[in-house]
C-alpha cells in the first residue's frame, strides 16, 4: 500500500473517531428534563356565589395536561419569561430552543411546565454549567405533536 493511500486512511479513522468521540460527548453531558405528562388539582372558590350560581369540582375532566416548557430568568414566579432564540413560531421543525449567556446578576435560570387549564406551574432550576436547551416533541397516532421533554447542554 503506497504512503499516501496509509496516510488517507488513517485521516479517514481519525476523522470517524473525532465525530463518533463528540456524538458521545454530547450524550453523556446532555441533560433530560421531563414534565409530568399530567397532573391533577383540586380548586375550589372562596365564600358564595351571587344570583343563583353554584359551582361544582369536574371530577370527570379533572386531568391536566402538558402544554408547554418555558424558560425563565430567576424563579417563574417572577415572571421573566425568555423568548426562545428561535421566537414562538409552533411551525417550525424543531422545538424551541434558548442558549444562556453568562449571567450578569448571577441569577439562574428555571424551566416552567405548564398545563392546560390550570394555572399550576412545576418549576425547577437549571444548573449553571448548561448553556443550551431545547423542546422536543413526541406524535401521537394521528400526528399530532405535543411537548415531550427538554434536552440540555
Amino acid at each position: 500500500m503506497p504512503l499516501f493511500s496509509k496516510v488517507k486512511t488513517i485521516a479517514t479513522n481519525l476523522i470517524i473517531a473525532i465525530f463518533l468521540l463528540h456524538l458521545v460527548i454530547y450524550k453523556c453531558f446532555a441533560v433530560e428534563y421531563r414534565c409530568p405528562d399530567t397532573i391533577k388539582t383540586i380548586q375550589s372558590l372562596p365564600g358564595k356565589l351571587s344570583n343563583g350560581w353554584t359551582w361544582f369540582a369536574d371530577t370527570i375532566n379533572n386531568k391536566q395536561f402538558l402544554e408547554a416548557i418555558q424558560i425563565y430568568y430567576g424563579h417563574p414566579k417572577d415572571g421573566a419569561s425568555l423568548v426562545p432564540d428561535n421566537g414562538n413560531n409552533e411551525d417550525v421543525e424543531e422545538g424551541p430552543y434558548w442558549t444562556f449567556p453568562p449571567s450578569i446578576k448571577h441569577e439562574k435560570y428555571w424551566i416552567a411546565c405548564s398545563y392546560s387549564q390550570n394555572i399550576i406551574r412545576l418549576a425547577r432550576e437549571i444548573p449553571t454549567k448548561l448553556k443550551k436547551c431545547i423542546v422536543k416533541y413526541k406524535k401521537d397516532k394521528s400526528k399530532l405533536k405535543f411537548v415531550d421533554r427538554l434536552i440540555c447542554q
